[in-house]
């Protein structure tokens, strides 16, 4: 009886889980990308480089995905976009390719360019405080024309997002934190 009740609450849990989550449906696959704002960076300097703080954050970073498979990383040209993303790219062997925007509407075929190359995988994204909230919205099809995107507060460094992006259906965004805490001023 008591097995019986088992099998029971594990068809109910199953169909359950199905309903609520149908990315994970086989034929849902859903893309799974992280994005962080870079860490903390060193304004006095020319080229913008992390500071120790920032450094340490970017180590932490690799540490908190070590037991993620991330198929490929991403950041813009600069320097700390690089250096937050690199320890990481570094512990899988991978390179860390580079994306440009000058505007949002750069960000659209980027993110779509993800969506379709790496559909069903894992991709890393380290970006800024403008590019990766409207990354969020363009992934959750809210991004309109950009005037609802909030960008983050310049010293918080901590936002750990993942967005579970199914073929059909909804993105789902987790707001994580990660390393040392950060708050706004």
């Amino acid at each position: 009886m008591k097995n019986k009740r088992m099998f029971v609450f594990l068809v109910i849990m199953v169909a359950f889980l199905s309903a609520a989550f149908p990315c994970l449906a086989e034929e849902n696959e859903a893309t799974t990308i992280i994005l962080v704002r870079h860490a903390e960076e060193d304004r006095s300097k020319e080229q913008v480089p992390l500071t120790d703080a920032g450094s340490a954050r970017a180590k932490e970073l690799a540490w908190v995905l070590q037991n993620v498979k991330i198929d490929a990383v991403f950041a813009t040209p600069t320097d700390r976009t690089k250096s937050t993303a690199r320890p990481m790219a570094e512990t899988r062997g991978l390179d860390t390719n580079v994306y440009s925007y000058k505007e949002y509407s750069d960000l659209q075929p980027f993110v779509d360019s993800i969506l379709k190359k790496y559909r069903g995988k894992t991709v890393l994204i380290s970006g800024h405080s403008d590019d990766v909230p409207a990354m969020i919205s363009m992934l959750r099809k809210d991004f309109g024309t950009g005037e609802n995107v909030r960008v983050i507060d310049k010293p918080i460094y901590d936002n750990l997002f993942i967005v579970f992006v199914p073929t059909n259906g909804k993105a789902v965004v987790l707001n994580l934190k990660y390393g040392q805490p950060t708050t706004p001023k």
